[in-house]
Order: structure tokens, then C-alpha cells, then sequence
């Protein structure tokens, strides 16, 4: 049985939680990966985790019930499994180890908040995105960021970090422009420990580009 979930925010008119816009960033028109397995875990690692630091984490079905968002409540399980056993990690720690564990569960939990919504369609073998409008919704947010022309959340500021970290960022621009830069200055604009977040992805790929030579 499926839970519609409704967000205690204003209803959307495209994808805005951190996951699903790395997902989709991820992802081409056909729902084909355009990133390799270890980028993609660490990339949507660290915007789950985004997503618990900076979006709503809960909400109401259609029926009125409370419910936890379920991307935001697996990661806070995770990290409260580990805090009953005096276990405390840091964020580079966290995404290593959610990437190598949890991502599979992650991704899951992803895809069917957003077929739920209707921002995806799946007929059973495969998922993709239902428009191009909604596969793009991640790059049109991330140059219109980078234009400055109007107020970025703190949320559009990792995703841009980790798009950066996780060598992306030519997916973003456009006609050949280097959007690297322009996403790295988004996300040093966070708050220390947010950008503590991003720090921990670039050098996860870091240290995984050493561990693949």
C-alpha cells in the first residue's frame, strides 16, 4: 500500500528535494545513469544528508496522518543507530559509509518519493523522468543560482557543491561554459558546517580517484 505524501511546505511545481535533484541530475532523459556507481553513491549520500540539515523532514498524507519523509527518516535512523552506541562520526565519515551500506535503500526510497509525486514514471524494468522539463528541473535551478539573480536556498548551495565535487559540473553549463567555478562560489557561500558537508564529498572523490589507480 502506498502513502501520498504531502509536504508541510508549498506544493511544487518541479522536483525540489536535494535527492531527487541529484538523481535527476544524474540521470538523462531515459532514466540512464550519466555518472559512474561510486560518484552517483557519494553524491546522493551527501544530499541525503543535506536534506535532513536544510528540508522539511516531515508531513501529512492525504489523510491527515503524520509521517516522516522517508529519504530523511532513513538517514536519521542511521545516524541514531549509531549514536545509542556512542558512535560519532564525522560528515566525510557519514557519506563514505552511506554510500558503501545504505545506498541501494537511498535510492530507493528516492524513486518512490518521486514516482509518488509524479516527478518520475516506471513501468517495472526501468524509471525515468516524466517530461524534460522535470529532467532538467535540477540544471535550470543551478544556472539560475549561478545568474545571482535571485535568493538560493541553503539546500541549491550543496547541490551545487557536491554537482562540483562529483565532476558534474559540464552537465550544467552551456554552450561549452565552465559552470565549476560558479558552483563552487555558490556553495562557499554556506554556513561553515554545511560547507563542511561538500568539503566531505570532494575529499571522498578524492580519496576514491587514489583507491581506483
Amino acid at each position: 500500500m502506498s502513502t501520498t505524501y504531502v509536504a508541510m511546505e508549498p506544493v511544487p511545481r518541479f522536483p525540489h528535494r536535494l535527492a531527487d535533484l541529484w538523481w535527476l541530475l544524474a540521470h538523462d532523459t531515459r532514466g540512464r545513469a550519466v555518472v559512474g556507481p561510486h560518484h552517483f553513491a557519494i553524491g546522493l549520500t551527501a544530499c541525503a544528508l543535506g536534506e535532513v540539515f536544510t528540508q522539511v523532514g516531515g508531513g501529512l498524507d492525504v489523510d491527515g496522518n503524520v509521517v516522516a519523509d522517508p529519504v530523511v527518516a532513513h538517514v536519521v535512523g542511521e545516524v541514531r543507530g549509531a549514536a545509542r552506541e556512542r558512535v560519532v562520526k564525522p560528515a566525510r565519515a557519514w557519506v563514505e559509509w552511506l554510500a558503501a551500506n545504505e545506498v541501494h535503500e537511498l535510492e530507493r526510497a528516492v524513486v518512490v518519493r518521486m514516482v509518488g509525486a509524479g516527478w518520475l514514471l516506471n513501468d517495472g524494468r526501468r524509471t525515468w523522468p516524466k517530461d524534460s522539463l522535470t529532467a532538467f528541473t535540477p540544471v535550470t535551478a543551478l544556472i539560475t543560482a549561478a545568474g545571482g539573480a535571485h535568493a538560493v536556498s541553503d539546500a541549491l548551495r550543496v547541490l551545487a557543491g557536491v554537482t562540483s565535487a562529483c565532476g558534474l559540473a559540464p552537465l550544467v553549463g552551456s554552450s561549452g561554459e565552465d559552470m565549476v567555478r560558479p558552483l563552487q562560489l555558490l556553495a562557499m557561500e554556506l554556513p561553515k558546517p554545511l560547507y563542511g558537508l561538500v568539503a566531505a564529498v570532494d575529499d571522498a572523490i578524492h580519496a576514491l580517484a587514489t583507491r581506483l589507480r
